[in-house]
């Protein structure tokens, strides 16, 4: 759950940076769970726009660990 609701907000945050005006309501919203985060292990969020057309947006956001290996990594499809 926390691993969708990230992929969610920052996917949105990735739509915002180049429009802030439309947010957007999500379409569609898949997640791939690689592999376990260890307890207070830090992750880092990398939310990328992949397109952004008149009436839908495209992103994705992967969770990566400290040593660079992927933990989950998600699609996100908003209508505009």
């Amino acid at each position: 759950g926390a691993t969708s609701t990230l992929v969610d907000v920052v996917g949105t945050m990735a739509v915002l940076s180049k429009d802030p005006l439309k947010p957007g309501v999500s379409v569609e919203l898949n997640v791939s769970f690689i592999r376990a985060a260890n307890v207070g292990e830090t992750i880092n969020i990398e939310g990328r726009l992949l397109k952004l057309g008149r009436k839908l947006a495209y992103t994705q956001v992967d969770l990566i660990a400290e040593d660079g290996k992927l933990i989950a990594t998600g699609r996100h499809t908003k209508a505009l």
